[in-house]
């Protein structure tokens, strides 16, 4: 931003010329850069969130008053659901919802799961249960992260999980799903091999032994082909390291650093 003086043939100047703009900041006539239009995300997955959006939109525009009624009722009772905006890792659902805001978060969740959207709701439904796994609560890998997952019990409709991930080492990333796959009483093996995250303001997505060394937090959650979805599961910590890199202990610490901190020994 610059200032710039008026003179007597030119008393004021407002609006933009070329790619400047001008206009008053507390009554002082200033200058600046027209800034550009911003640019939607052009990834494939960003495309898609946006199609689906669109078809979401216009298909509850030419919904019926009655489909409007029936999402109105199936969202009321999801309002007594009072949580954050994420539950863990992953967005939550039913947070006071509008007839409307049911409609697309169900379908959305629905569409990205390979399941046809849903023009009415399903009521009378049981949740499908949360998905049982040989994964530990903690583990450390050195290399293919590979669990089994599977129904602790059988479920009438078709079901896929949904496993969110987020790297909180350095340089970390936002909770994202790594993997949609499809889910019965028979174990179904899962990997994970790439992890996304962002790195100078922009998404990337590396393999786990590009990286070497990082800390993995995991969720999963159950999606049923009815629009019925469990609750998410706890939180799942993975340390990964594919290098000779080791985490930070007093032997690693530079000798200067050594004598500055002071660890305690056993006597």
């Amino acid at each position: 931003m610059a200032k710039y003086k008026t003179s007597g043939l030119i008393t004021e100047i407002r609006g933009s010329i070329g790619d400047k703009t001008f206009y008053y900041w507390k009554g002082v006539p200033v200058v600046r850069k027209k800034k550009g239009k911003q640019k939607q995300g052009n990834s494939l997955a960003q495309v898609k969130i946006r199609e689906t959006f669109t078809f979401l939109t216009k298909t509850w525009a030419y919904m019926s008053f009655e489909n409007w009624a029936l999402w109105e009722e199936y969202a009321k009772k999801d309002r007594r659901i009072k949580n954050n905006s994420k539950t863990g890792l992953m967005n939550s659902i039913g947070n006071w919802m509008s007839g409307k805001i049911a409609y697309m978060s169900v379908n959305g969740l629905l569409i990205a799961c390979g399941f046809a959207p849903l023009e009415k709701p399903i009521f009378g439904k049981p949740k499908p249960p949360l998905p049982s796994t040989d994964l530990p609560p903690l583990s450390k890998w050195t290399k293919d992260i590979k669990f089994n997952i599977w129904l602790p019990e059988d479920y009438p409709d078709r079901c896929v999980v949904q496993i969110w991930a987020k790297k909180i080492t350095s340089w970390k990333g936002d909770p994202n799903i790594i993997t949609i796959a499809p889910l019965s009483t028979s174990p179904t093996e899962v990997k994970i091999e790439k992890i996304k995250f962002r790195k100078n303001g922009k998404i990337v997505e590396k393999n786990l032994n590009e990286i070497g060394y990082t800390k993995l937090l995991l969720q999963m959650r159950v999606i049923a082909e009815n629009g019925r979805f469990s609750i998410p599961s706890s939180i799942y910590k993975i340390e990964f390291n594919s290098s000779t890199l080791k985490p930070l202990n007093s032997s690693t610490f530079h000798p200067i650093a050594k004598n500055r901190f002071r660890f305690p020994t056993n006597k």
